[in-house]
């Protein structure tokens, strides 16, 4: 049984929620992802709002189990919030599949628009990383643009991990989104995406290799990475591929 839940909080209450969030998600139990949207209203609850164009702290909330029972048993902390009675949408324990999912992300980012994506792991305290993009945001130059949160425990960090092929891992993983729709605003949301990414650097610990640009620098793909297995990598490719019959990552050799 799937679940998932969708609390939306006015974008000043991040100094309210988010230390709230950052304390329960590592009682969470492992069957529970929580992701966080600066970002308009998502499908579905936009309905609700009587301002559909503004963003919104979006918590989202997806579970799973082997009963409704134990799957809503989850989920059940994320109404512990201490400013829960400001939410202005709350919808809890709704079953969803993964098809629901999976449409619910399609619209969240729909074809036909212009994008630049970044995504980087950090250590950081989410709080003023978190109220620092909340002031980015606010001078993005297309109300599309938004930010993607995942907050998760710190990793358990295991040599099976060196065998991963997404090694990189770190409690908060945020991801830039800038989107547009005309290719005259181009330049324009490139320099306020690389500016935003530019000011998330001091607390970036890696990159997630799936949703960066590996051309960003040359050292980009060893950073997607957890520490060695770049090297690993390379030692491996010089005994078996000393002549690089095979090709290696964009951006490199």
């Amino acid at each position: 049984m799937i679940m998932q839940c969708v609390y939306v909080y006015p974008l000043e209450l991040i100094e309210a929620v988010v230390p709230w969030l950052a304390q329960t998600v590592p009682s969470l139990p492992s069957s529970v992802e929580q992701l966080l949207l600066l970002a308009l209203p998502p499908p579905g609850v936009a309905s609700q709002l009587v301002n559909r164009q503004q963003r919104y702290l979006t918590l989202w909330p997806v579970a799973y189990g082997d009963s409704a029972a134990e799957t809503a048993a989850a989920l059940a902390p994320r109404d512990t919030c201490p400013v829960l009675d400001q939410a202005l949408v709350r919808q809890v324990n709704t079953p969803v599949s993964f098809d629901d999912l999976f449409a619910i992300e399609a619209a969240m980012f729909p074809e036909g628009h212009r994008y630049d994506v970044g995504i980087i792991w950090s250590d950081a305290d989410p709080t003023p990383a978190l109220s620092g993009l909340r002031d980015r945001l606010a001078q993005a130059p297309s109300l599309m643009s938004e930010i993607l949160v995942a907050v998760t425990p710190p990793p358990t960090i295991d040599p099976s991990a060196r065998e991963m092929a997404y090694s990189m891992a770190a409690p908060l993983y945020i991801g830039c989104y800038s989107v547009w729709d005309n290719v005259a605003d181009d330049d324009a949301n490139e320099r306020w995406h690389h500016e935003t990414l530019k000011s998330l650097e001091p607390i970036t610990r890696g990159h997630y290799m799936g949703e960066t640009d590996l051309l960003a620098s040359p050292t980009r793909a060893a950073e997607s990475l957890a520490l060695g297995v770049w090297q690993r990598l390379q030692t491996i490719r010089q005994r078996y591929d000393p002549d690089e019959a095979f090709y290696g990552h964009i951006g490199q050799t």
